[in-house]
């Protein structure tokens, strides 16, 4: 209840400017990354098929149930953000649609905050998915729960699929249609 409090007076106090693409930070946000508009990726990420399977785990839940972890959000948010390099308000706004407990200014709040142009005292957060998978899920039981077609994988390849080579795809019967390429290289790989 506090933070539903918080992002409505985060609301009162900036208004309009949470909408923008530089949330509250106005230029300084607008201009700090490369937002994209990607509809290929933006898609893929929607629908759950990116190749990262806690991300795609995490974007299941969302379309099937309409809910997901506040975990889950800040994964999915810096993924979309920091490793597709796409504009956070597309997630704003898939978030608005797909919520059951959708409330306005926390969304968009949480949206300004996770793509850094709003209220963070650490700047520039950024969501290591491997090490969140291995952290929050070790047994990758929420990842086969939600992406069933991957349950016979071994923990290790679902929890860091860019350990996957062709041999292993082979190995493990791991097709495109069961397992998609990875959409993108994680920021935290090419030293951005």
């Amino acid at each position: 209840l506090l933070w539903r409090d918080f992002f409505h007076f985060y609301e009162r106090k900036h208004d309009k400017k949470m909408f923008y693409l530089g949330g509250p930070q106005g230029k300084k946000g607008r201009d700090k990354y490369p937002w994209g508009s990607d509809i290929v990726k933006l898609n893929a990420w929607r629908e759950g098929r990116t190749g990262y399977p806690i991300i795609d785990a995490n974007m299941r839940e969302l379309l099937y149930t309409g809910f997901m972890s506040n975990r889950g959000r800040q994964i999915v948010a810096s993924f979309l953000v920091r490793d597709l390099k796409q504009d956070w308000r597309y997630g704003a706004e898939h978030f608005e649609r797909c919520l059951i407990d959708h409330d306005v200014n926390s969304n968009w709040g949480n949206w300004n905050y996770g793509a850094g142009v709003g209220a963070d005292p650490r700047e520039d957060r950024y969501f290591n998915i491997v090490k969140q998978g291995k952290d929050y899920d070790p047994g990758a039981e929420y990842i086969r729960l939600w992406c069933p077609e991957l349950a016979h994988l071994p923990n290790r390849v679902l929890l860091d699929p860019r350990i996957i080579t062709p041999k292993m795809r082979e190995e493990f019967d791991i097709g495109t249609d069961v397992l998609p390429n990875r959409i993108c290289q994680l920021a935290m790989d090419d030293g951005s």
